[in-house]
């Protein structure tokens, strides 16, 4: 699948960041003011609503990443 990369923070390694399930285009990736780490799809040709929030960004990536 295509996909781009997320760049490190500090601890972390690169990571592969998939495309949006539904449009294709890259997501948005932001650390929230409560250090949570969201990503998006907040592509205006999207008709989904995605975003998932985790306590980490690799936790966030899992679960964008995640296709089931």
């Amino acid at each position: 699948m295509p996909g781009h990369t997320v760049e490190p923070n500090a601890e972390s390694e690169r990571i592969d960041l998939l495309d949006c399930p539904f449009c294709g285009l890259p997501p948005r990736v932001r650390v929230l003011a409560t250090d949570e780490t969201q990503i998006e799809c907040e592509a205006e040709t999207c008709e989904a609503e995605v975003s998932v929030v985790a306590d980490t960004e690799e936790e966030a990536v899992s679960r964008w990443n995640r296709r089931r």
